[in-house]
């Protein structure tokens, strides 16, 4: 047996995530650590936890978490829909990586993506390459983006086009693969825990699904594990997995980690290193000039670059911004 991810399921599959969600990374080195205090699972009825309802960023009542709960365990389409619903009407931030060791080519991959989403027009992201260093933030506003590439080769900016859509819905849909796919059975464990004196519904389970076989064909996946913590106004705060791929003689762990915060408190700014007459107004009015210094290209569809290092499936959510 090669030792390769499945390309034909992986292709398109993977590294919509990568080249993908025009996204970019997050700045933290590594997941952090929580304490976390159990209470009782809520009922679908009763409320639980004792949250300041001060720091409830959505008009929800602390406690309750739509589409879990300890009778009927998780109700997959009504948390999804919570999850969007909240998220898709609130500026919000997305950080999202992948951490590995050991193992070469695509199964290596290393990443680290932030996405600061202000409105449907407006979004900031920032995407590191963990190993070769490069870091490649997007400004977008409206039909129009700024690409700035800063690699070992100098830096670059470049003006796109991009086709308009609902990017507050279509990057909050991002982690529906990994909830649906992950948590389709419900978890070994539902529990609520305290964090920052806010309540969470935490699922956890240990429950590999059988698509990562599938997809890793070239090894074995041992020691899976998945959590997701579920914010009282209804949406996926975070969700965190890692596994072994392990042949005769290798064992490559792998770390994902997707967080969502800063829910209605998210702003973005537009970076120095666009120009002054990148405007709404301008491309209205139909001065749509290229600054100086700023390479255009209008015509060109980028190609969604396979992800072996991915799961999940070709989505809108998993689409390049610029179409």
């Amino acid at each position: 047996m090669t030792r390769r991810v499945r390309w034909a399921v992986v292709a398109v599959a993977f590294l919509a995530l990568l080249a993908g969600c025009t996204v970019f990374t997050s700045s933290q080195d590594s997941p952090v650590t929580e304490t976390v205090t159990p209470v009782p699972v809520p009922s679908v009825t009763d409320s639980a936890g004792t949250a300041d309802r001060e720091t409830a960023a959505v008009g929800r009542e602390p406690g309750r978490f739509p589409g879990v709960s300890a009778e009927s365990g998780i109700d997959l389409d009504v948390l999804l829909e919570t999850h969007v619903a909240v998220l898709s009407s609130n500026s919000y931030t997305l950080e999202w990586a992948r951490w590995t060791a050991g193992g070469d080519g695509a199964v290596s991959q290393q990443f680290e993506r932030r996405l600061e989403v202000a409105d449907d027009d407006i979004y900031l992201r920032r995407d590191k390459g963990v190993r070769s260093g490069n870091v490649t933030t997007t400004y977008v506003d409206g039909t129009v983006g700024y690409r700035r590439v800063a690699s070992d080769r100098g830096v670059t900016v470049d003006r796109r086009s991009v086709r308009r859509d609902d990017a507050g819905e279509r990057f909050a849909r991002l982690v529906s693969f990994e909830v649906r796919t992950f948590f389709e059975e419900g978890g070994d464990d539902l529990t609520v825990v305290e964090r920052n004196g806010r309540p969470y519904a935490r699922v956890f389970t240990t429950r590999a699904p059988p698509l990562l076989g599938e997809i890793y064909d070239a090894y074995a996946v041992q020691n899976f594990t998945a959590t997701m913590w579920v914010a009282p106004e209804g949406y996926v705060q975070a969700v965190h997995y890692e596994f072994d791929l392990v042949d005769l003689d290798t064992t490559i762990p792998v770390e994902w980690r997707y967080s969502y915060a800063d829910i209605g408190e998210t702003t973005v700014d537009r970076p120095a290193w666009v120009p002054e007459n990148a405007t709404n107004a301008s491309r209205v009015n139909g001065t749509d000039a290229t600054p100086a210094g700023v390479t255009t290209d209008r015509t060109a569809t980028p190609t969604r670059t396979p992800d072996p290092a991915r799961v999940p499936p070709t989505t809108d959510s998993n689409a390049t911004a610029f179409r």
